[in-house]
């Protein structure tokens, strides 16, 4: 699979951005890597490492030394006003930024085709990548992982999918829903969420999508930053977990959201469950937890309707094997978390996921 191209946007200016935000990821997403920065202060960590950007979109503040040395294809300099005494280097264009959207979007979108017909030149016989209208974009699917087990290595688990679903070319987000937000603990950086999001996602309008987006970080693997606080310290209820799942399916940005459920289960969190186009439920292969999930799979009003997929965790084992015929893998004994995700089950289950869309 070729790499797509990169698309970076920088600029402090939240208003601005909050004009083509939506319009770039809805066009882009699919056939270029989109990473926003908003952040002044991230500016200066992000670019000491080397970059290999494709298409950098920046404003006037950011672009100064520290793009000395980086490997940046193409800039596009937004700016407030043109200096007809300054002069760019030839790769550099000069936009006003009250220059029209769509003029913007369509001189992006033809070097990012550029960028991508000359990668698909260097391997002959494969094929272009498609572009796919709004209308024709696939439903975004809900994947749910849950388990009455504590520390059964869900958080890992909904890492390692999303990392073998985006092999296979799906647009994957990783969401942390527990009170822990343990899921946090696989991501590189120390960030949270605003609280202006808590406040969006209890009173929505117009602008809480923008919200939304703005705490989303694309790596590779996208996810949604946590709190600093837990959820419920947030004022945050399953209602509001209800809201943004609403928000992003209605968009399609994503192929598939994978929810770390943690090992609750209110009403609210079954609602939840019952959106979900698959659940892995996670056990492990000791005494506790074979009751604790003999227990929930007896209790069929507790599980949604959708398919469960068992996955059994062999690390905290007792000696106990539990029959190959009741769970559909086994991720094996690893000696480190890096190890465990890079397990053949999760892409047997990515293959599972993606083979019944």
């Amino acid at each position: 699979m070729k790499k797509k191209p990169q698309l970076v946007i920088i600029d402090t200016d939240y208003d601005y951005l909050k004009n083509i935000e939506e319009n770039v990821i809805r066009r882009f997403s699919r056939m270029a890597e989109v990473q926003f920065i908003t952040d002044a202060g991230y500016v200066d960590a992000w670019f000491s490492e080397q970059q290999s950007i494709d298409l950098l979109v920046v404003d006037d503040e950011n672009y100064g030394e520290q793009l000395t040395g980086q490997m940046i294809h193409h800039i596009f300099l937004m700016t407030d006003q043109l200096d007809s005494d300054r002069t760019y280097p030839e790769h550099v264009d000069v936009f006003l930024k009250n220059t029209d959207s769509q003029e913007l979007l369509d001189r992006m979108e033809n070097i990012l085709e550029n960028s991508r017909d000359t990668e698909t030149a260097a391997t002959p016989g494969e094929p272009g990548e498609e572009k796919i209208s709004e209308d024709e974009r696939r439903d975004t699917q809900i994947i749910g992982v849950y388990s009455p087990i504590g520390g059964c290595g869900k958080s890992m688990i909904c890492q390692a999918l999303a990392r073998k679903l985006k092999m296979l070319d799906q647009q994957v987000l990783v969401i942390g829903s527990d009170q822990t937000q343990s899921l946090s603990a696989f991501f590189r950086e120390e960030r949270y969420a605003s609280d202006d999001l808590a406040e969006k996602l209890k009173h929505p309008d117009e602008d809480t999508y923008w919200t939304i987006l703005q705490n989303i970080v694309k790596e590779e693997v996208s996810y949604l930053l946590p709190f600093e606080k837990t959820p419920r310290a947030m004022g945050l209820k399953d209602e509001q977990l209800k809201v943004l799942l609403d928000i992003l399916t209605d968009k399609k940005d994503f192929d598939y959201i994978i929810l770390d459920l943690g090992t609750e289960m209110t009403c609210g969190r079954q609602e939840i469950m019952n959106r979900a186009r698959a659940m892995i439920l996670v056990t492990e292969p000791n005494e506790i937890a074979s009751r604790k999930m003999s227990r929930l799979l007896r209790n069929t009003g507790a599980l949604p309707t959708c398919e469960c997929i068992l996955l059994s965790n062999e690390y905290h084992s007792d000696g106990m094997k539990i029959p190959n015929n009741t769970v559909f893998g086994s991720i094996l004994t690893h000696t480190n978390w890096v190890d465990a995700e890079e397990d053949p089950v999760f892409y047997n289950v990515a293959l599972r996921l993606t083979d019944q869309q």
